[in-house]
């Protein structure tokens, strides 16, 4: 599992298996190892937080009136003097009388509660990071602190969405079916968007459900959860000062936090959030002081992480819940982001969605400038039952009603969710996102940044309805080749086709610069991407990166993929037969614009190599040579299978999956082949197999199926009839082999074998009058070689060649084996004093056949060498 682990603290025995090896590498560099640096980090965050960030305390004691405790008395803060900071010179003792408000009376002071913190509890299996904040920042000027601790010492990763979830706390009483498919969508629309979540952070309520479904996720990415909650209403908040855990600075012990029941009125932090803001005002015990803080830190969220004047989208989640619920969806909708209610849950939320379904527009304009609703005598004493049935009767009636009413008015910035409706819950999240922006006003820069979210989250129909269908935004050329780049290297088919249906030319797209980014922005876990890793740090030979280091991919310290080491990667695939136009053309595709002629085929080849079958086959039905592609895909996949094996991943499933789609495109191919054997004159289809394509290399489909070792496309009837011509050149197939062998043997013979005839068009008579019809001149008329020809058609035959070098090679081994006997014969006679004779005719034969096969020898040997060298330079 891949952590972001804070640079805060790091705990002692988290940091104890750091290897000996790396140590004296760090102490050799001069670098300071990883204990070091953690302590480091750790003093430089303290020095940080001391710096910029306060919290109140009570200075000036106010004894309340009805306390009569005289020995420890509570101050109107709600904490007993001995809590308050004696030594401090600001602090005084005020009489009973004297008037106590949390401005006039408290004090800013030094941040003493931060850092990190571990559940005393078993589900919880990793840390979390706290800190105690004063109510001050939620003031702009102050807040502004807060990006340095996300980006410098949190180290939280941008997000592409931020929910807010909202819903009751105590009395949650949600049905079990409603808790399932609200903790599914969440975690599908957090993991998606890689969103941050924002809580109140108790482990109670809504804010429970949200920790447990987070608690899933662990086994993969820690999904950014954000719990604001109220330092004054923390269960034992002493354990959270430095005081009570350990030394000040320097690399502290770890807050051991419990959970368990707490005393009424206060609440434990939830194990399973990943960050806590404690809001501070001073006191102890009242409510509501952090929803103006959180309602900033949103604001600030959604800022920091702004593109193009675009803020970061956000939306809020209503579970349940009650008046504070509400509150918190109207202030979301008014500073134009969207909310999501989930129907069924109870309490506040059933009673809005009430409200939203049966409330009805008046003529009047309200304070927003939207038209005003109203509820119709009916409903309206409907829903001041329902009010009365959870809240109690007139308490917050009014109040409730007239917030349901101001919500029902943003009708395009609100979207019910029920489970019986046949989306998940994380496709209405991303579909409130692009209601509220559906009109002609939205700024292009909001439109591009939801397609990215469309695109990131993978729901094309969502696009589809809201974006593409409605009209109400020209896309630019421009925009739709960044949008089309963006999904490509999201791997998302269906946008890539939805991209390409609404115009993007993507032989306009396919510039050398896109195809250098795409083949930069392979999926890490792809083989394409570690074949290209390693052949462009072999070829540089400039970083040492550790092991770790590569399989983290930090990105920053790889090598840069150029797109002629994307052609010598094909080139070592094809086996060194093949040479890419991204060698051959290397100066030409230096210049960024520059553009492909066959976009399909590269794009195809693209996503085998990022392990994208859907998006292969996409492209490939557009390919200019789909037989050909097609084949090449299959050896692509085959190769990466067995890369695979040699890196012993042992990754099952991934192995399965580059076998199938070995298999899947080298039956597209074979089943194209099918048709044309079927369709067309052999001709025609001969044709197809031995013409030369410029985009593979001036290789034909024939040469390519051979190299590539397609064994299926191989075994097609098309392909042996084929082998068959080019076996018995101009010769008839029909004629038997021992035919064939006779005529080899009797010189004469094959003049009367049957020859392939030749079609030629009918000369016409200069002196015969015209004809009718100019189909006539065009008549097709058979033309059979003479004599001579069929002799030179039948000795040039590959069948009739291999038929001669058989009986040569036969007369070989007989006369060798003759020139042995009489070798031994002469050894005999010389010993008996006899003369020995010349060299017989014989051993001119075998002397002028042995020095034949050495140039053959030679050219093979020479051939070897270049295929060898050639795949050399490939790596």
């Amino acid at each position: 599992m891949e952590r972001r682990v804070g640079v805060v603290e790091i705990a002692p025995q988290r940091t104890a298996s750091v290897g000996s090896k790396t140590r004296k590498r760090e102490s050799q560099t001069g670098r300071p190892s990883k204990d070091e640096q953690a302590a480091i980090d750790c003093r430089n965050f303290d020095e940080w937080v001391v710096k910029n960030i306060q919290v109140r305390e009570c200075c000036k004691f106010v004894k309340k009136k009805d306390d009569d405790k005289d020995n420890d008395p509570i101050c109107h803060c709600n904490n007993k003097l001995s809590k308050h900071p004696k030594n401090s010179p600001e602090f005084t003792e005020m009489p009973e009388d004297a008037s106590w408000t949390p401005e006039g009376n408290t004090m800013l002071t030094k941040n003493t509660a931060f850092g990190k913190i571990v559940f005393d509890v078993e589900e919880c299996v990793d840390e979390a990071q706290y800190m105690r904040i004063a109510k001050d920042y939620s003031e702009k000027a102050r807040i502004e602190y807060l990006k340095s601790l996300f980006s410098d010492f949190w180290k939280l990763g941008e997000p592409d969405l931020l929910i807010s979830v909202s819903g009751g706390a105590k009395s949650f009483n949600v049905p079990q079916d409603i808790c399932a498919s609200f903790q599914q969508g969440l975690l599908n629309a957090a993991k998606s968007t890689h969103a941050w979540i924002i809580t109140g952070g108790q482990h109670c309520g809504v804010m429970k459900l949200v920790g447990d479904v987070i608690s899933q996720s662990i086994s993969t990415t820690r999904i950014p959860t954000i719990g604001v909650g109220n330092w004054g209403k923390t269960w034992k908040n002493e354990l959270l000062l430095h005081a009570n855990r350990g030394h000040f600075g320097g690399q502290r012990e770890v807050t051991c936090y419990p959970i368990e029941p707490p005393d009424k009125g206060y609440a434990t932090l939830d194990p399973n959030h990943t960050h806590h803001f404690l809001v501070d005002d001073g006191t102890t015990g009242t409510d509501g002081i952090e929803y103006g803080f959180r309602a900033a830190l949103e604001t600030l969220i959604c800022d920091i992480f702004m593109k193009h004047k675009v803020p970061l989208p956000m939306v809020c989640i209503m579970v349940e819940g009650g008046m504070r619920s509400l509150e918190i969806a109207i202030s979301t909708i008014r500073k134009g982001n969207t909310l999501v209610v989930l129907k069924g849950s109870g309490r506040a939320s059933d009673i809005l969605c009430y409200g939203f379904e049966n409330s009805v527009e008046i003529e009047s304009e309200g304070k927003n400038g939207r038209k005003e609703r109203k509820m119709p005598a009916e409903s309206d004493a409907e829903i001041k039952r329902l009010i009365e049935k959870d809240f109690g009767k007139y308490k917050i009636e009014k109040q409730m009603l007239d917030l349901i009413l101001e919500i029902s008015a943003y009708r395009d910035f609100v979207t019910i969710y029920s489970i019986q409706n046949p989306e998940p819950l994380d496709f209405y999240i991303l579909s409130s996102l692009m209601k509220s922006s559906a009109n002609a006003n939205v700024l292009a820069a909001t439109k591009m940044r939801q397609m990215r979210l469309a695109i990131t989250w993978g729901h094309s129909k969502i696009a589809r309805e809201f974006i593409f269908s409605q009209k109400l935004y020209k896309f630019s050329s421009d925009e739709l080749e960044q949008l089309m780049l963006f999904a490509i290297t999201k791997q998302r088919t269906a946008f890539v086709k939805l991209l390409m249906d609404y115009g993007c030319d993507l032989k306009q797209f396919l510039t050398a610069k896109n195809m250098k980014i795409l083949f930069n922005s392979l999926d890490p876990k792809s083989g394409g991407y570690r074949l290209l890793m390693e052949r462009a740090e072999r070829k540089q030979n400039k970083l040492k990166v550790d092991t770790q280091t590569l399989e983290d991919g930090c990105g920053n310290r790889l090598p840069e993929v150029q797109l002629h080491d994307v052609g010598s990667l094909l080139g070592r695939i094809m086996q060194g037969s093949y040479t890419s136009i991204f060698n051959t053309h290397k100066k030409k595709f230096e210049n960024g614009s520059a553009t492909f002629d066959n976009p399909f085929d590269l794009m195809t080849v693209y996503c085998a190599l990022d392990n994208c079958q859907d998006m292969a086959l996409l492209f490939w039905k557009k390919s200019r040579t789909p037989m050909a592609t097609g084949i090449i895909v299959h050896r692509i996949y085959n190769y990466l299978d067995m890369m695979e094996s040699k890196w012993a991943r042992m990754d099952e499933e991934m192995t399965e999956q580059l076998e199938k789609a070995a298999s899947d495109f080298e039956s597209l191919s074979y089943g194209l082949m099918t048709m044309c054997y079927h369709n067309y004159e052999k001709k025609e289809w001969v044709n197809i197999l031995e013409v030369k394509m410029i985009d593979w290399g001036n290789l034909s489909l024939f040469e390519v199926a051979q190299i590539t070792n397609a064994k299926n496309f191989l075994s097609h009837a098309a392909y042996q009839s084929y082998l068959t011509d080019i076996w018995m050149g101009e010769v008839h197939p029909s004629t038997p082999f021992f035919l064939l062998a006779l005529c080899a043997v009797f010189p004469p013979m094959p003049v009367f074998l049957k020859y392939n005839s030749k079609k030629g068009k009918k000369s016409a008579d200069m002196n015969s009058r015209p004809e009718k019809s100019s189909a006539d001149k065009d008549e097709l008329v058979e033309k059979k070689p003479n004599p001579f020809r069929r002799l030179q058609f039948f000795y040039t035959s590959p069948a009739v060649k291999f038929i001669l070098n058989g009986i040569t090679y036969l007369m070989f081994l007989g006369l060798y084996i003759c020139s042995l006997l009489e070798a031994n014969m002469c050894v005999g006679d010389k010993e008996n004093g006899a003369s020995t004779s010349m060299i017989a005719w014989k051993d001119y034969y075998l002397i002028i056949f042995v020095g034949s096969t050495i140039p053959i020898e030679i050219s093979q040997v020479t051939w070897s060498c270049y295929s060898v060298l050639h795949n050399g330079r490939a790596v």
